[in-house]
């Protein structure tokens, strides 16, 4: 904020620089000349304070209508006619204000003074000028305002002053507003960046704590020693689906997204394991249209939704727990039929909240999680 105001301050010294010096410097004129200059500069004042907010509002509006990454040209096409139209309506209502005032009350005597030494110091410019290059002067007769034999319109200036001034407004509050909006946007996303890393930093030393809990590993080997001894055919591909997983998790924990594709892999290995240990306890539908497998979603999003509905719900062979995972209105569906335990389980791993904060972080908007009807229901938008 405080550098806007000083943007706007030091924009407002050099406008009253630009319109007063030149005439400052010249001997023939001096401050009552530039009475003009100076209302037009608190004219710019007054601008600024009452017209900033509706410019940053429409600003905002046109991020999320006409973003320049998307449409540049619509983009410039609309705020340059916001420009020309707020010129028009604020130089017409000053404009016409001042007729008005002019028609009832008549032209103030400091303004026909200003204008009348304005038109004198014309015609002798202009007559020096014929002196100096007598044989050029038919080629610039004197304007009409300021020939003898035909009155100085008085408003006429005052109509190129008001909304010449306008437009200058208007241009240099979109053009300001909008650079101060792209460092704003730049800086947000460097925040949204450093909280990604962030979070991508604590997601990978979660995702090795899990790798290493001797829960997770207990019942592994657990399951393991039992097939071994069972069907050796088995325990190998157990070994192998285990390895899968543990690369998979390894290989994850440096990235920040991951294709449909990468996670159904993962996420089968992941049931084969639970199947192994849950048998007829747990039934997994898995329905992913093979277009969509290059879609993205943050890394790991199935393991945290398939772990968080196997940690909280009774698998029993009666009633068995149904998870489905599915692709719907381009999100997608991780579905399970609630059956939540009584004994409250301590959740591991990367773990739900983290998952909806890197959504955040990466822009993500209109994820879900919770209950429908008898059902709990995660949706994540895709990346495509």
């Amino acid at each position: 904020m405080r550098n806007r105001l000083l943007t706007y301050i030091v924009l407002l010294f050099i406008f009253l620089l630009g319109l007063t010096l030149p005439n400052l410097l010249d001997p023939r004129q001096g401050f009552f000349f530039i009475l003009e200059e100076l209302t037009a500069v608190v004219f710019f004042a007054l601008g600024c304070i009452f017209f900033l907010k509706p410019v940053q509002s429409k600003i905002q509006q046109l991020n999320q209508n006409y973003p320049w990454h998307k449409v540049p040209q619509a983009r410039l096409l609309r705020e340059f006619g916001y420009i020309l139209f707020a010129t028009l309506l604020v130089g017409s209502v000053l404009f016409g204000a001042a007729q008005l005032f002019v028609k009832t009350q008549g032209v103030p005597r400091f303004y026909q003074e200003i204008i009348t030494y304005k038109d004198s110091i014309g015609r002798v410019q202009q007559l020096e000028r014929e002196r100096e290059f007598p044989s050029e002067s038919h080629h610039h007769p004197l304007p009409p305002h300021l020939r003898d034999d035909m009155p100085p319109p008085p408003l006429s200036p005052l109509a190129s002053y008001v909304f010449g001034t306008s437009f200058l407004l208007f241009f240099l509050l979109f053009g300001v507003e909008e650079l101060f909006d792209f460092y704003d946007r730049r800086a947000q996303r460097q925040i949204r960046k450093q909280q990604l890393l962030k979070e991508q930093a604590l997601m990978k030393a979660s995702v090795l704590k899990k790798q290493l809990n001797p829960h997770f590993m207990f019942n592994s080997l657990n399951v393991l020693s039992g097939l071994v001894r069972e069907d050796v055919d088995k325990s190998e591909r157990f070994i192998q689906e285990l390895a899968e997983i543990y690369r998979y998790v390894l290989e994850q924990s440096e990235a920040v997204v991951s294709s449909l594709e990468e996670e159904q892999d993962f996420i089968a290995s992941y049931f084969y394991l639970l199947k192994i240990r849950f048998e007829e306890k747990l039934v997994h539908r898995i329905d992913i249209p093979p277009d969509k497998l290059a879609c993205k979603i943050p890394s790991m999003t199935l393991e945290v939704l398939v772990e968080n509905a196997v940690k909280h719900n009774i698998l029993d062979k009666k009633s068995p727990l149904n998870i489905e995972i599915y692709i719907a209105e381009d999100n997608l569906v991780v579905q399970n039929n609630l059956q939540i335990r009584e004994d409250g389980v301590t959740s591991h791993g990367v773990g739900l909240s983290n998952l909806k904060k890197r959504l955040e972080l990466l822009g993500v908007q209109g994820a879900s999680f919770g209950r429908v009807g008898e059902n709990y229901v995660a949706r994540v938008p895709l990346l495509c």
